[in-house]
């Protein structure tokens, strides 16, 4: 698990060192604000070799809720579910197209609905790691 972790570390700092002359990306979950719309998701977005983001539209359809996938020898690592079990499931079923890796676990980074109404729907063989403070809320 350590060498996912670090994986993980690794790619966020990639993500952050944004060349200066680079023109920064809208930073909010607000589809219009980034001139998008429902039909423009669910979508999977490569990051990095064998690191995903998961973009759905939001309980409501004006925001996403958004996943990381990481894809380790081990298994997949997934932060955090979507709303619903029928988005959840069609989270894994996207994953399920990336690789044949199983979802190992699944992190609760986001203890609020938008992120853990469907977490029934992963594998019962996933493993969720959560905060104390996010165990307490759940």
């Amino acid at each position: 698990m350590s060498r996912t972790l670090s994986l993980i570390c690794l790619v966020f700092v990639t993500l952050i060192a944004v060349p200066a002359h680079a023109q920064a990306p809208v930073q909010t979950a607000e589809l219009t604000k980034r001139g998008l719309g429902p039909a423009d998701f669910p979508r999977v977005i490569k990051l990095a070799d064998n690191v995903y983001a998961y973009e759905e539209v939001h309980v409501g359809g004006e925001i996403t809720t958004n996943n990381l996938i990481v894809v380790t020898r081990e298994g997949v690592l997934v932060v955090d579910g979507q709303g619903t079990p029928e988005k959840t499931a069609r989270l894994v079923a996207e994953i399920g197209k990336i690789t044949p890796q199983p979802i190992r676990y699944v992190v609760v980074a986001s203890e609020h609905g938008d992120h853990t109404g469907g977490n029934q729907t992963f594998p019962k063989t996933a493993t969720f790691i959560a905060s104390t403070a996010s165990q307490a809320a759940l």
